[in-house]
Formats: structure tokens, sequence, C-alpha cells
């Protein structure tokens, strides 16, 4: 899984790094460092950024549907 997807799940999805945790096996403080790290590439890298709003994207469209 790629480290936008935590990322937009806890700050545009308002998901908790827990709950994240307990679906994906580990434990929360590493979903909590890996959306942190995604949150800084996001701010520095526009390729990364790019991704990002793109997989927030698609997420809705999928919520409306």
């Amino acid at each position: 899984m790629a480290p936008f997807s935590f990322d937009v799940g806890i700050e545009r999805w308002r998901q908790r790094p827990t709950a994240l945790a307990e679906c994906l096996g580990r434990w929360p403080e590493a979903v909590g460092r890996w959306a942190q790290r995604a949150g800084e590439l996001r701010l520095a890298d526009d390729t990364f950024s790019a991704a990002y709003e793109s997989l927030d994207e698609r997420l809705a469209a999928e919520v409306e549907e």
C-alpha cells in the first residue's frame, strides 16, 4: 500500500491510526509515522502531492456512488 494512502485516510477521511493499524495488523505508532512522512512528502514533492490528490478524488467518487 502506498504511504500516501495512510495520510489520505487520516487527514482527509478522519480515520484513526489505531483503526488503520488494526486493519493492517501493524502498530498504531507505525501507521502514524507513515502518515507523518506522507504529509511531509506531500508538501515537498509535486508528484507525490498529485498522487495524493488523485487518490482522494477517486475515494470521494467511490463514496458518492
